[in-house]
């Protein structure tokens, strides 16, 4: 979330997880203006994501962080998992102070599965 006040002050509209938006301040961010809910299924609610266009928005359960929310651009095959997401030739899953080890591996299934063509 680091960027904020530059995107703020040139006028960019900014979304986040609203999870992330209430642990921002916890960790001496700014928050994002506007704050993306999700359905039970892991799709944003489309009220908190006006003139997204082709963007799909998807929270997969906590993994390398609680709040990650992953991206794919509708008909084609980019998909974006962030943090969540490594690459094959990782070595280990990077820093895991933040991690919930527990849902991670459910977490990357189901980005797997919302963005099945995904690259």
């Amino acid at each position: 979330m680091g960027g904020m006040d530059a995107l703020h002050a040139a006028g960019i509209a900014t979304y986040a997880n609203a999870l992330s938006n209430q642990l921002a301040p916890q960790e001496g961010l700014v928050a994002a203006q506007h704050s993306l809910t999700f359905a039970a299924n892991g799709w944003v609610e489309p009220a908190t994501a006006p003139n997204f266009g082709p963007l799909k928005v998807f929270y997969p359960g906590p993994g390398h962080t609680s709040d990650n929310i992953t991206v794919g651009i509708d008909g084609t095959d980019i998909a974006f998992g962030g943090c969540l997401i490594k690459d094959s030739k990782a070595k280990s899953l990077g820093n895991l102070g933040d991690a919930d080890t527990e849902h991670y591996a459910a977490s990357a299934r189901a980005f797997g599965a919302a963005f099945p063509q995904g690259q």
